[in-house]
């Protein structure tokens, strides 16, 4: 009877045990899981946190393009300090320009350069005398000249057919926009003296004829722009030292101040050089003669 009593109490206590341990692990096994569901939320909302991280720098990016575009038109000064490295000026853009730039014209007088950028690609700093720029294209770009031991930039934006100038300094471009930037540059060589100003008993371009239009006037350049019908004349007038830039193609009538006749041909694209005087051009041709004057003061 006693063997029998001990083998119950002995089985009681083995359940109780194995009870116990089978709780224990349940809630040791509710336990880990709990901090596993734990961790797996904290990971869960680090991610979220990360997410949305992402999305608010994404919309600051976003933002900033959209201020950027809501003021294409509007021009950005900045000054800058020199940085450790010397400034990097070339002497001659054309042959700096890696193909972008193309001497067309020169003569001991004057330079014509034409140059054609690609987007996002521009001329590095370089020297420049006086020069005009005729834009050949809609401009979107960036201006670079060097004032002392500082740079300056701005941006600005030029419409196909206008004329700008600018003074003597180093300087370099940048195209921002998609397409590519086409200009024309007409350059006084250096140290070069021209006649100072029209005599006061002779006409003027403009004056001797309303197929003339002045674009531009300061103390080194003006520009005039000619469009002479077929069988028009010019009448008798007096130009300074000067740039014909063949905007289109025809022929045409000089005659000098002596009275000497000199048949000629404009080519589309071609530029010529004269000498200060009295003379007049008639259009010979069947097309409308459109032409650039550059004139040089001085």
């Amino acid at each position: 009877m006693w063997r029998a009593f001990s083998l119950i109490i002995s089985c009681s206590l083995c359940v109780t045990m194995c009870g116990c341990s089978k709780s224990d692990a349940k809630k040791d096994a509710k336990k880990d899981g709990g901090q596993a569901s734990a961790k797996k939320d904290h990971k869960h909302d680090d991610h979220e946190k990360d997410h949305k991280d992402h999305d608010h720098d994404k919309d600051h990016k976003d933002h900033d393009h959209d201020t950027d575009a809501e003021h294409p038109n509007e021009n950005d000064a900045d000054d800058h300090s020199p940085s450790d490295k010397p400034l990097v000026i070339v002497d001659d853009v054309v042959a700096a320009s890696n193909g972008h730039a193309k001497e067309e014209f020169a003569n001991d007088h004057a330079r014509v350069v034409a140059v054609e950028l690609h987007a996002r690609e521009g001329l590095p700093l370089h020297k420049g005398g006086p020069r005009v720029v005729y834009a050949q294209s809609d401009l979107n770009f960036k201006f670079i000249d060097v004032h002392g031991d500082h740079v300056h930039s701005h941006k600005a934006e030029w419409k196909r057919g206008s004329v700008h100038s600018h003074g003597p300094g180093a300087h370099g471009i940048e195209n921002l926009a998609d397409a590519p930037a086409k200009f024309l540059i007409f350059l006084r060589k250096a140290g070069e003296k021209f006649t100072a100003s029209v005599p006061a008993d002779a006409k003027t371009i403009t004056e001797s004829t309303k197929f003339a239009t002045k674009l531009l006037s300061n103390d080194e350049f003006r520009v005039i722009k000619v469009a002479l019908p077929p069988g028009e004349k010019t009448g008798e007038h007096y130009a300074l030292n000067r740039l014909v830039y063949a905007l289109g193609s025809g022929k045409l009538t000089y005659t000098d101040a002596e009275g000497k006749q000199n048949e000629q041909e404009l080519v589309e694209g071609k530029t010529s050089y004269h000498d200060a005087g009295l003379h007049e051009v008639e259009n010979t041709g069947s097309k409308v003669l459109v032409f650039l004057v550059i004139e040089m003061k001085k």
